[in-house]
């Protein structure tokens, strides 16, 4: 390991790590917002949230760190659908929660995107529309060059957050 790059699978239980960070930084960040949230464990969402005016989400949270330099995650048609199961079952609106790394990237940059279940299949079958699209078993979301991340900083229709680290001084831990 160098000093400016991170051994992404130097733990075999590093997934579940990162997966568990990702859920518990949306349910801070959606907190910081003023909402309500658990972290629940059912198939299909990983958190349900109420808002300041009563509207209630089940939220699939997906987090990835991206080995390669074509960072593109695709919510499955498998994915839709348990999410789609439990918010019904529950009364609430779908929606899905991104964190993404691009290690690729000269700056480590946690990427955070929010939006409903519907938004993202709109924007998947919009052309214009250049992050989001619809794949064969699904939609992808790409942040794999600087048009995309654009896009997603300029669209209102979504919550888009970047969280950037740096380590200094990481030979005391090596």
């Amino acid at each position: 390991m160098n000093g400016n790059s991170i051994e992404i699978d130097s733990d075999e239980r590093i997934k579940k790590q990162f997966g568990d960070f990702a859920e518990h930084l949306i349910m801070f960040l959606l907190g910081a917002e003023g909402m309500s949230v658990a972290h629940i464990d059912h198939v299909g969402a990983d958190l349900f949230a109420t808002d300041r005016n009563g509207k209630k989400y089940a939220i699939s949270v997906k987090g990835r760190r991206f080995k390669t330099d074509s960072p593109t995650y695709t919510f499955t048609e498998s994915n839709i659908k348990h999410l789609t199961e439990t918010a019904k079952k529950w009364d609430m609106n779908p929606a899905i929660a991104f964190v993404l790394i691009n290690h690729h990237e000269e700056h480590r940059i946690i990427r955070v995107i929010i939006m409903a279940l519907e938004t993202m299949k709109m924007k998947g079958e919009d052309s214009e529309i250049k992050y989001i699209n619809k794949v064969q078993h699904g939609y992808s979301i790409r942040i794999s060059n600087d048009t995309y991340i654009t896009q997603i900083r300029q669209d209102k229709e979504l919550y888009y957050s970047e969280l950037e680290f740096n380590a200094f001084n990481r030979s005391i831990l090596l």
